[in-house]
């Protein structure tokens, strides 16, 4: 059998000024003992805020809209100019 679960959490700092939550990004180090039972909840904490976001246009919502201007470099959200 294969299977896969989506977990959400609190956001992080970049992604808490977008959204209230976001899907848990298991560490690395967490794998092995995730997947053998070995940890819980504990390990499922916000992702470091060593991600990146870009604005993105409502466009997106809509599979008819598939054009270059997607594919465009947009500035990254930052504390300074971010929501």
């Amino acid at each position: 059998m294969v299977a896969h679960v989506h977990n959400t959490g609190e956001p992080n700092e970049l992604v808490a000024r977008i959204h209230t939550r976001m899907p848990v990004i298991l560490a690395e180090e967490h794998h092995e003992a995730w997947l053998s039972n070995q940890a819980g909840k504990e390990v499922l904490v916000p992702f470091p805020d060593a991600m990146r976001a870009w604005p993105i246009s409502p466009r997106v919502n809509s599979t008819k809209n598939n054009d270059p201007d997607f594919y465009q470099t947009r500035p990254l959200l930052t504390n300074n100019n971010g929501r």
